[in-house]
């Protein structure tokens, strides 16, 4: 399949076996069920000590890990997901992955877990012996945990209402196209003017739309350019 497909099996695969190492089942998931293995979008903070100066998440030390909380006093429940409404906070919109399968509940076994992982197509293996289990698919994982939760590109979306629609538009607050290279993707459709005439408009400083996306890539001129 190729290097990068080979890597990606072995960071899934490893993850999952960590995750049965260290999983006594009966195992019950906490958090909404999507986005990894456990469960939550993050899952459950671990036990123990933080290094000196780390920020506390769970609230107790406070936002900048110095004792001194943030805004009224507690953090957002990040890990939870607890009700925080970050569009009142920034204006952006966040897409939410749908499809894909739900963990919930409680698993006896590990076999019942793995069932559940391949419950819409099989993309992993599991020996009971060596309580190991070898992905066989990333194709299928993708579509079982991580499918696609954005309309174009991963970063400009049709509507520009991304956060990086807003970060690398004009400045003006209201979004804008900037990646160049989809420009020919939404041709015959409504998207196409906007899309190509929005990256050639500039920001205050003089620097177009497309240039500001072009920077987010480690090799681009660009870049290149700033490092000199």
């Amino acid at each position: 399949m190729g290097i990068y497909y080979d890597y990606l099996k072995t960071v899934v695969e490893t993850s999952l076996n960590h995750f049965l190492e260290d999983t006594d089942f009966p195992y019950t998931v906490a958090g909404g069920g999507k986005g990894g293995f456990g469960g939550g979008m993050m899952g459950e903070f671990p036990d123990g000590e933080l290094p000196e100066g780390m920020p506390d998440f769970k609230g107790n030390g406070g936002r900048d890990g110095a004792g001194r909380d943030g805004p009224g006093g507690e953090l957002p429940d990040f890990a939870g997901g607890g009700g925080v409404d970050f569009h009142n906070i920034d204006g952006i919109d966040r897409v939410e992955t749908t499809g894909g399968i739900t963990l919930s509940g409680t698993y006896e076994t590990v076999q019942d877990y793995i069932d559940a992982l391949n419950k819409e197509a099989e993309w992993v293996a599991y020996n009971s012996e060596t309580n190991t289990v070898t992905v066989t698919s990333i194709a299928d994982f993708v579509c079982a945990l991580k499918p696609a939760s954005k309309n174009l590109g991963a970063f400009d979306d049709l509507d520009k209402t991304y956060g990086e629609n807003i970060l690398f538009g004009d400045g003006d607050g209201k979004g804008d196209h900037f990646d160049a290279i989809l420009t020919e993707l939404p041709a015959g459709t409504e998207y196409e003017a906007a899309f190509a005439e929005n990256p050639a408009r500039t920001d205050a400083l003089g620097n177009p739309a497309k240039s500001n996306g072009t920077r987010k890539h480690p090799d681009s001129e660009e870049t290149y350019a700033q490092k000199a």
